[in-house]
């Protein structure tokens, strides 16, 4: 069964195979910031399909389904990370009645939020037109294959990706498939790879046209798309061949990591120490110390968080403690009245008891600065 490495690897190498990519020029992205090379155990990595344009192939599209996979690979903390990703019909929507002037704007995540640690960053993305009838079948039997699992853990999580990986090769190896767009770039160590082909925010592009009569110094990318010309102030449209465009991206810090299967048994402890009755200040604190280690513990070894998001995330956890506690002895008319919060950018009703990692965060409460392991909030 092909993998996509190495179908994309075939196509390259097929004489006359119309299909070339290449990296747009940093100084060649209209609007957007010059990117600098990302920061090793410090910033996030997103890959993302961006658009395509499809106006010589929509043709396909009246009897086959559309369909993108992609696998990203970086370094991880002891072994290299990969991630799998499908895009199915339903995401495109009628490709065959897609205006044919226009690109499709997806914005469909890839990979990521991956912490980047240094070393290359591998990207291979293909659009293949599958037959509608096998791959139905094919896409049947994965998700029979899914559901055969346990609820995903650590472990059963790596099962499943496994299982969607075999289930999407096996689609692209079927019979009358056929690869309409791809892009295939390794993007080196920032400590090492010359400049222009270093691991940092960028655009690839996929043109379903001859390496030959593509030159990529001349393209442009402005609003998601893909211009041509010879400066920033006499662009065209790339119409010539279809395209489509993979963004890397640096990602936001992480307010998702309250659900993160390492760390939310903790919010359970710190909750039944500050709920429990007659207990003096000392003991609490003493406690909530002894929880806090644990959980330090668990933040600082998690492999999906940066180190600036870990010490943002305990500073944030050591503030919400002090002011609970605060709360918690202030007598019965210290303690404030029900408040409102807005964490994420999302408002919600704080519970005055207890603890809550909803309650963490953009709650105006002073002392809230980074800290870095093994500072304990009493």
């Amino acid at each position: 069964m092909p993998s996509l490495l190495d179908l994309l690897d075939k196509i390259w190498s097929t004489p006359n195979r119309q299909m070339a990519w290449g990296r747009i020029p940093a100084n060649h992205l209209i609007g957007t910031k010059a990117p600098t090379a990302f920061t090793s155990n410090n910033d996030y990595v997103v890959v993302k399909l961006a658009s395509m344009f499809l106006k010589d192939s929509r043709v396909l599209w009246l009897k086959l389904s559309p369909l993108v996979h992609a696998t990203v690979t970086l370094s991880g903390r002891t072994a290299p990370h990969t991630e799998t990703a499908v895009i199915g019909p339903t995401t495109f929507g009628d490709l065959a009645a897609a205006p044919t002037d226009r690109s499709v704007i997806l914005n469909q995540r890839l990979a990521g939020p991956a912490v980047w640690r240094g070393g290359d960053l591998n990207v291979a993305a293909g659009l293949f037109a599958v037959p509608k009838d096998e791959a139905a079948t094919t896409l049947l039997n994965t998700v029979g294959q899914l559901a055969g699992l346990a609820m995903p853990g650590v472990s059963q999580g790596v099962q499943i990706a496994q299982v969607v990986k075999t289930g999407v090769e096996g689609l692209i190896g079927l019979g009358g498939t056929k690869p309409v767009l791809g892009v295939k770039d390794s993007l080196g160590d920032p400590s090492t790879a010359p400049t222009g082909t270093e691991a940092a925010p960028a655009v690839l592009a996929g043109i379903a046209a001859a390496a030959s009569q593509v030159n990529f110094q001349t393209l442009w990318v402005r609003e998601g798309r893909l211009y041509e010309g010879n400066s920033a102030n006499a662009l065209n449209i790339y119409e010539g061949h279809d395209h489509l465009l993979v963004t890397i991206e640096r990602g936001a810090a992480r307010q998702d990591w309250r659900g993160l299967p390492s760390l939310t048994p903790h919010e359970a402890a710190f909750d039944t120490i500050l709920r429990t009755d007659n207990l003096p200040r000392n003991d609490a604190e003493a406690r909530l110390n002894t929880v806090f280690t644990s959980f330090d513990g668990d933040l600082t070894n998690e492999e999906n968080l940066t180190d600036s998001d870990k010490d943002r995330i305990r500073g944030e956890v050591i503030a919400e403690l002090k002011a609970r506690l605060d709360r918690k002895y202030a007598g019965p008319f210290g303690r404030p009245a029900v408040e409102t919060r807005s964490v994420g950018g999302i408002h919600h009703v704080v519970d005055p008891e207890g603890f809550n990692f909803l309650d963490v965060g953009d709650a105006g409460l002073e002392g809230s600065k980074p800290v870095p392991a093994g500072q304990l909030p009493f």
